[in-house]
Parts: structure tokens; sequence; C-alpha cells
């Protein structure tokens, strides 16, 4: 006769899990490729994500290097929202933890003087750490890069 109350116990644990975690999602394999979304329309997954656990920012973890794999000298990351400014920050060693990052779809970003500005999408998702490596390569950063200081 006890083994009523905790099948019971069990099935309301794996419910309330099953809904903190969303539900069964589709299988992202079999999933239709989304299309690009205008710069006004807010996140799909941000907005869950927002709404379920009251999380508005992630984890972005940068890491930039040239093509021989040493830290450049006065290396600058960030994000990149679309539709916004880009978010500068100064990359210490070459890596830069941003623990403010906005979730969903965002394009990591750095430059460095005498490098172009290299931009990568990539995906924040609350409680997971998103790691970013970015390849610098020579070039002029006030060509690639609108945002650059003049002499820069």
């Amino acid at each position: 006769m006890r083994i009523v109350p905790l099948l019971l116990l069990v099935a309301v644990l794996g419910l309330g899990l099953w809904y903190v975690l969303g539900g069964f999602d589709e299988d992202p394999a079999t999933r239709e490729p989304a299309e690009d979304t205008e710069a006004t329309e807010p996140d799909p997954e941000a907005e869950r994500m927002e709404k379920r656990f009251g999380l508005k920012t992630g984890t972005l973890s940068v890491i930039v290097r040239t093509i021989d794999g040493q830290s450049p000298l006065m290396a600058e990351v960030g994000y990149l929202m679309p539709g916004g400014k880009p978010r500068w920050l100064v990359a210490e060693g070459g890596r830069r933890v941003i623990t403010d990052a906005p979730l969903g779809r965002v394009t990591a970003i750095a430059r460095a003087p005498g490098y172009a500005r290299v931009e990568q999408p990539c995906e924040v998702v609350a409680g997971v750490r998103a790691d970013v490596v970015i390849t610098l390569r020579p070039g002029d950063m006030n060509k690639t890069d609108p945002d650059a200081k003049p002499g820069g």
C-alpha cells in the first residue's frame, strides 16, 4: 500500500519537471530551418526563458587569437544585436567573459589594431556559457570596422 503514494509523488515531480523544462520540443534534426527574422522581432527562445525563469541575460565567452595563435595586443571583443550598436569590451589576455549578454541570437565581434574586424554569429542560452573563438587576420581595421576610431 505504500507504493501508491510513492508513484503519485514521482508522477507529480515528473510533470513539474516537464513543465519547468518547457515540455517536449520537437526534434531539432527534423525541424525546418528558421528564416531570418527582422531586427524588430524578438527572439522567441529568449522570451520563453525570460517568462519561465525570469532570466534576461546569459554568459558569452569570447577568445580572440591571431592566425599564429597569439593573443593580439589591445584587442577588443563584444557582441552585436540585430539592428543595434555593438558593445565593445577590452579582451585582457585575449579572452573576455561577458556575464550580461542578452539571450538569443547575437553576433560575437572582435577587433585589434592592425587586424580586420571579425563577426561570428552565436546563440546565448540561459545557464549555458556560449564559448566563441575568433581568429583575427591582418588587415586595416578602419576599412572593416565602421566603429573604429580614426588612426586606430
